[in-house]
């Protein structure tokens, strides 16, 4: 079975007893309840206007249906080539997800950050214990869920195996849907590494990050 989209596995936290618990996808509404506030970021409202959210949706599209006649799929929603990278957790036993869960959301948090149970019951219980200050960025530790996801996450399905792959630049992408949190305080220098690449990317030519008229330019000079 293919592993969840961007998700990986997590090593054990040391506050962990030695019976694994059990982490669920919970859906991108659980996620909602503590990350929709705009002094945090609002990081599901950049989701909710991302082409993410509309992931599972595009699978119904004529669109979608003519792209997978080329690949002899009959129904782009029902099919494992597809539904790989258009929802969340795909291949994973029903056990996996809460009853909140919805499938038509498609491209959800947990694709990239992984499930969220436990990082809920470990927020829910630092809140409980006084000890959360709201004005700062309470660390996330091992086993709690990906924080920080990766370019390898992205590359999962943005590879040319999707019929729909474009040239791919992971920081000029990321920009688009970078939801950081104000309340932690980054330099100067940080925050040009995590926003789109000015002037020549080092991942060119593969990236395809600059405008069209330099790469034009550029495959000109090579030949």
């Amino acid at each position: 079975s293919f592993l969840p989209l961007g998700s990986a596995p997590s090593p054990a936290s040391p506050a962990q007893s030695k019976r694994k618990k059990r982490n669920r996808y919970l859906g991108v509404k659980a996620c909602k309840t503590c990350h929709s506030a705009k002094e945090k970021g609002d990081p599901y409202g950049i989701w909710k206007k991302s082409l993410h959210s509309h992931a599972y949706e595009t699978l119904g599209t004529e669109k979608a249906k003519a792209m997978g006649k080329k690949l002899g799929v009959g129904d782009p929603r029902k099919s494992p080539k597809c539904l790989k990278c258009h929802v969340t957790g795909f291949g994973e036993p029903k056990k996996k997800f809460k009853k909140s869960f919805k499938i038509k959301d498609g491209v959800q948090c947990e694709a990239c950050h992984g499930p969220g149970e436990i990082h809920r019951k470990t927020r829910f219980a630092l809140a409980a214990s006084g000890k959360a200050d709201p004005d700062k960025v309470n660390k996330v530790k091992p086993g709690e869920i990906v924080a920080n996801p990766g370019k390898t996450t992205c590359l999962k399905c943005h590879n040319p195996e999707s019929p729909s792959y474009k040239e791919f630049c992971f920081r000029a992408f990321r920009a688009r849907i970078l939801h950081l949190d104000p309340r932690k305080k980054r330099t100067k220098k940080e925050l040009e590494e995590l926003q789109a690449p000015k002037g020549k990317c080092p991942d060119w030519p593969k990236c395809g990050c600059r405008p069209k008229k330099e790469r034009k330019e550029e495959k000109k000079s090579r030949k």
